[in-house]
């Protein structure tokens, strides 16, 4: 299934997403225990959301190699649909690439305000317990 209203989701061969992968400036993972933890408990009880305007911190850290700092946030679009952002501090050239498990991938690009938008996730994609981590690779560029 793709996302609606998403960034393209790459249908490219286990090598060439490795390939992207080795040249990735830092790598995100975020586990289901880590989504789980940094959600309020209502919020995955529940299963129909009202759309708020409330923003929740997924991750915050700084790279040591570049200083950069990079915060994950998430977001409700409707009662079925979110948005992630990546959001890079100082802002950087590249593209973000998520991976949900080894067999779905999706592309976004950094944005001259250093954020990089994955929008309308389902809301199954993101609650599932059972579900798959979500890694993020910053890439250079031209990659």
């Amino acid at each position: 299934m793709q996302w609606p209203e998403s960034p393209h989701e790459l249908s490219l061969a286990s090598l060439e997403i490795n390939a992207m992968l080795e040249h990735a400036l830092t790598t995100i993972v975020l586990t289901r225990l880590a989504i789980s933890t940094a959600l309020p408990p209502e919020l995955l009880a529940d299963t129909v959301r009202s759309s708020n305007d409330l923003i929740y911190v997924l991750f915050e850290d700084i790279d040591d190699n570049t200083q950069r700092q990079y915060v994950i946030t998430i977001q409700e679009e409707t009662s079925f649909t979110w948005r992630m952002i990546v959001n890079a501090t100082p802002a950087l050239d590249g593209s973000m690439l998520l991976s949900i498990g080894k067999t779905r991938h999706f592309m976004a690009r950094f944005n001259l305000a250093g954020e990089a938008r994955f929008e309308g996730i389902p809301a199954s994609v993101i609650f599932d317990p059972g579900g798959l981590d979500f890694e993020f690779a910053v890439l250079p560029p031209k990659v």
